[in-house]
């Protein structure tokens, strides 16, 4: 392991394992070499392996908490029943990774490459079901809340910003892409708090609606749709 020898100043000795010089090295693991390595049950707790390359690497039962793999390589990397409660993942490829398993709350995906990854029985990832509990319903279906106008984005031109319209989209269904294609919406309360220079529409996701949705992992509070149907305006601009 070359890579380890620069960063540990040593090669594994006599009667050392390669998983005792990694737990060594955890906080000084960035860029690291250590494809295909044998790191079942590893303790890199707060771990610093950013850029590293730990792709068919066998992480399995590995405790990661806290740990920094952001842009690292996991294609292929066993996870199954590791604790990667809080790592950051952040803009990491974690295609074909094996996470069955895998405790990822509050787990930091933006951006993260999940391309055929198996999350089969993986715990603490955000519902979208949850998600969309907390707002009313009602016969026709979901209410929730839209900022329109003096926000980060501009109104597209082929929207009629009026009562019982639709706002539609091509939505982006990534839920490791924090911001994409879509109609976004959110809570009131967001939504005021985020742009208290909008206009605050109530809108309705219908039934038929929610099967095109998107709340990201790394949510903030917002989520997008495909399409909303405008119920009235609650908040107009400048009324505060």
């Amino acid at each position: 392991m070359t890579t380890l020898k620069r960063i540990i100043g040593k090669d594994i000795g006599e009667g050392e394992s390669l998983l005792e010089v990694v737990q060594q090295a955890k906080y000084n693991l960035d860029n690291a070499n250590l494809r295909s390595a044998e790191l079942q049950g590893v303790d890199l707790c707060g771990a610093d392996l950013r850029f590293a390359d730990l792709s068919n690497a066998n992480l399995r039962d590995a405790d990661l908490r806290g740990a920094n793999l952001s842009a690292t390589n996991l294609i292929g990397t066993c996870f199954r029943d590791a604790d990667l409660r809080n790592v950051n993942l952040q803009d990491a490829a974690i295609c074909y990774a094996d996470l069955r398993g895998a405790n990822l709350l509050e787990a930091r995906l933006k951006n993260a490459n999940l391309t055929g990854a198996n999350l089969s029985g993986a715990k603490g990832l955000p519902s979208q079901r949850m998600f969309i509990k907390q707002f009313e319903r009602n016969v026709d279906g979901v209410v929730v809340y839209k900022a329109i106008g003096n926000t980060m984005y501009p109104i597209p031109e082929h929207w009629t910003i009026e009562p019982g319209k639709y706002l539609e989209e091509v939505m982006n269904h990534n839920r490791t892409d924090e911001c994409g294609c879509g109609v976004n919406f959110a809570t009131r309360e967001w939504c005021e708090e985020a742009y208290p220079c909008a206009d605050i529409w109530a809108c309705l996701i219908e039934w038929e609606g929610l099967a095109d949705l998107c709340v990201p992992y790394s949510t903030n509070g917002q989520a997008r749709c495909g399409r909303l149907k405008l119920l009235q305006m609650v908040r107009k601009a400048g009324s505060d």
